[in-house]
């Protein structure tokens, strides 16, 4: 927590302090304009800030008022500031006198950590070593994400997570292997109340891995949602034939293949007629290929023919121009 502190003395009684916001520009921190008077004892009394929302990796000011209305008491003041959670307890300044007829204004810059977890945080300042003179409010972190799901193949990984705060509609997928070095994946975007989607296809049958999502915070990133994914292995009979593009369009057919053994295999392409227009042989063993089918298509419906052994798959595809 970073903290910064101002004295203002006045010559005449300081009836009302108004809140200098001085938020910092994306703060998103919220204080009213209106500041809540304490009377702690006959003619003393603080001024707190209200309620406050603060989300993780922002910071906000926030005015701490304390105002001596004697006619003849001097008060001593040494000023302290505690957390539930955060802050720790910090002292604010040395002992001082305050003579009767003068306040002083304590702006204090609270900063929520990037690692703060989401619920209420009770903050306590005290304006006094010898009473128990200042005041508590609350700081709210909200929760960026909420639920999560995950649906999981040998060839790809879906992830969802939902959206439960406004700072939380844009994000960067992460994943990490058994090494835990975090990979950047691609941004994700939503309106609050969806869901962030992301579907992972690089993945390798019977890999483990974890996925994150990243917040922008000002120059860096907070991190939330994670979430640990083990991708099942390939069956030895499997034969999955799927697109790796976009249906329809233009060009050649992108295709996604996965073997299950390492007998050889033949992808095949065919016209609407049961013409073959194009054939792949796949003889590199096992595992997953990405290829193409078709150069020059003209529009119009085509299929696709997977064939390894006994076993086979087929898949219709459009053109455009």
């Amino acid at each position: 927590m970073s903290l910064v502190i101002r004295t203002l003395t006045y010559g005449t009684l300081l009836v009302a302090l108004v809140l200098d916001t001085a938020t910092e520009a994306g703060s998103r921190g919220v204080q009213s304009e209106h500041p809540t008077r304490s009377d702690l004892a006959s003619g003393i009394y603080t001024i707190c800030p209200t309620d406050t929302v603060l989300r993780p990796g922002r910071r906000i000011t926030l005015i701490h008022g304390l105002v001596n209305a004697t006619r003849d008491t001097t008060i001593y003041t040494c000023y302290s500031i505690e957390g539930s959670a955060w802050p720790a307890a910090t002292s604010l300044g040395d002992l001082n006198p305050l003579p009767p007829g003068h306040s002083e204004q304590f702006p204090i810059v609270l900063e929520a950590p990037d690692s703060a977890v989401a619920g209420i945080n009770w903050i306590t300042w005290r304006a006094s070593c010898f009473t128990r003179l200042g005041c508590t409010y609350a700081i709210t972190v909200p929760e960026l994400v909420g639920g999560r799901s995950v649906r999981v193949a040998a060839d790809r990984v879906s992830l969802s997570w939902a959206v439960a705060d406004s700072s939380a509609d844009t994000a960067v997928v992460f994943r990490a292997g058994p090494d835990r070095t975090w990979r950047r994946l691609g941004e994700v975007f939503a309106a609050v109340g969806d869901t962030l989607r992301y579907q992972d296809l690089d993945v390798v049958p019977g890999a483990r891995y974890s996925y994150r999502l990243g917040f922008p915070v000002e120059a860096r990133q907070i991190f939330r949602g994670e979430v640990d994914v083990s991708v099942p292995a390939i069956p030895l009979e499997l034969l999955l034939l799927t697109r790796a593009g976009a249906n329809p369009a233009s060009g050649p057919v992108q295709l996604s293949v996965t073997l299950g053994d390492s007998a050889p295999a033949e992808l095949e392409l065919f016209d609407v007629r049961g013409r073959r227009l194009d054939r792949r042989r796949l003889t590199d063993g096992s595992g997953r290929y990405e290829l193409s089918l078709g150069r020059a298509l003209a529009p119009g419906m085509y299929f696709v023919r997977l064939v390894q052994g006994r076993r086979r798959q087929s898949l219709p595809v459009s053109r455009v121009q």
